[in-house]
């Protein structure tokens, strides 16, 4: 064997590994990726196992909790609409808003209070309050929230927030409509006989 033969077969070596080692890094990184995967979709799944059985577990405890007590956890349209005021009570919710609004910041540029509107076989009674304001958005959200905690039967009707023109970046301008629905005149009387 002479030195040529000896030098060609090392270069033939050479270029075969290096293809043979251009070819196995994307073999090696597809089997990662494929690993990778499947790994991280057991885990979910086991994750989602355990939530499910959490879940369940819970639900047995609170319908043995609900079957002790007596109650009944499914509530009925009556008591549903029962916890709604008979009359609208506007006076409140402006005292409400404006009183919360200064609270988080927030500026009430106009509010209009419409009219009740009359129950009728397929719609409850209402009374709505157009407002817009203006201010940052965390406080549009803080006030929102906290009049829809306060008053029961309060509602989002409508709501449109877009950047305020001519102020800073985090100034915002809200239009809603709040719909306060009212108690069916029917519900106190069905409350009234059913406690008897």
């Amino acid at each position: 064997m002479q030195l040529s033969d000896v030098r060609r077969r090392a270069v033939d070596f050479y270029l075969r590994a290096g293809r043979l080692g251009r070819r196995w890094p994307a073999w090696w990184a597809a089997l990662i990726i494929v690993a990778a995967v499947l790994s991280a979709g057991l885990m979910v799944l086991r994750t989602q196992g355990r939530d499910v059985a959490a879940l369940r577990a819970d639900l047995a405890e609170f319908v043995a909790r609900q079957a002790a007590t007596g109650t009944t956890p499914i509530a009925r349209p009556s008591d549903f609409a029962s916890a709604f005021p008979e009359s609208a009570p506007m006076d409140k919710l402006l005292r409400e808003t404006f009183k919360t609004a200064a609270r988080v910041g927030v500026t009430v540029v106009s509010a209009e209070p419409r009219d009740a509107v009359p129950e009728t076989p397929a719609d409850l009674a209402h009374a709505s309050l157009a407002l817009r304001v203006s201010g940052p958005y965390s406080g549009i959200k803080s006030l929102l929230g906290e009049l829809l905690v306060r008053f029961p039967g309060l509602t989002v009707q409508h709501l449109r927030i877009q950047r305020a023109a001519g102020q800073g970046a985090s100034a915002q301008e809200a239009a809603l409509t709040l719909h306060q629905w009212l108690r069916p005149r029917g519900a106190a009387l069905a409350t009234a006989s059913e406690g008897r």
